[in-house]
């Protein structure tokens, strides 16, 4: 007798800023075993700078308009940077038009982990990223719009090509090292925000939380977290991390 495959009620569509989505798809299907599939579709971004920014987004309603026919019911524009870089203002703005376009929840990945920080009831954060000074600084600006207070932050110097071609599984040990000397740094946050998409986020949430019993919120268990409350899946358990955990 065949066991019956199980057939996907909800899909999240994601605009990925990298060409290849490898370690988010790895860690989608960890937390979501069944009941959802993850489409990812790019809208590459050459570098990490307002220019290349805006000149990636002309063509966000494009790869809306093809994630909304391949069925997406949740919509959501990935990379900090690009929020970031865009500007709060103007990324609510460009969501919004999406949303009224589409008739789809359209958001990003850098406002589905404020609103997992909202939901610890957090509001100062140490930002742990692999990005430029220059990219760090309008994190830190969209946060203090989102009304958090970033207390410190600790990078390494990455463009979005060396994002690119940072190895998966060598992403945790680098995650786990940025994320202890900010939380080691900063100890008046109440909870770490760690920046990345092309890192495997829940063994370095799950290592931090444990060594400093404060928070870890990623971009993308945050994307996932905000994505089980829609479609009203449970997370696969035992996954080790808060977020998940709620």
């Amino acid at each position: 007798m065949t066991t019956p495959v199980a057939v996907p009620l909800c899909q999240l569509g994601y605009v990925s800023p990298l060409p290849v989505v490898d370690a988010m798809h790895y860690e989608f299907y960890q937390v979501i075993r069944e009941g959802a599939v993850l489409i990812a579709a790019p809208l590459p971004v050459d570098a990490f700078s307002t220019a290349s920014v805006t000149d990636a987004l002309a063509g966000a309603p494009a790869v809306v308009d093809y994630l909304a026919a391949r069925g997406a019911d949740r919509i959501v524009f990935g990379g900090i940077p690009i929020s970031s870089l865009r500007g709060r203002a103007g990324m609510l703005a460009l969501m919004d038009e999406q949303r009224q376009r589409t008739g789809i929840p359209v958001t990003s990945d850098f406002e589905d982990a404020l609103e997992a920080l909202r939901a610890f009831s957090v509001h100062r954060v140490a930002l742990a990223a692999k990005w430029k000074p220059a990219v760090i600084e309008a994190v830190r600006d969209y946060l203090a719009d989102a009304g958090f207070e970033c207390v410190g932050a600790c990078g390494d110097a990455y463009d979005a090509g060396d994002v690119a071609a940072i190895n998966t599984v060598q992403s945790v040990a680098l995650g786990v090292s940025l994320g202890r000397r900010a939380l080691a740094s900063y100890p008046a946050a109440d909870a770490l925000l760690l920046g990345g998409g092309t890192w495997l986020s829940l063994p370095i949430a799950t290592t931090l939380e444990r060594e400093f019993d404060k928070p870890v919120v990623s971009n993308m268990t945050a994307t996932f977290w905000s994505a089980l409350r829609q479609f009203g899946l449970p997370p696969a358990p035992g996954l080790g991390c808060r977020l998940l955990a709620r």
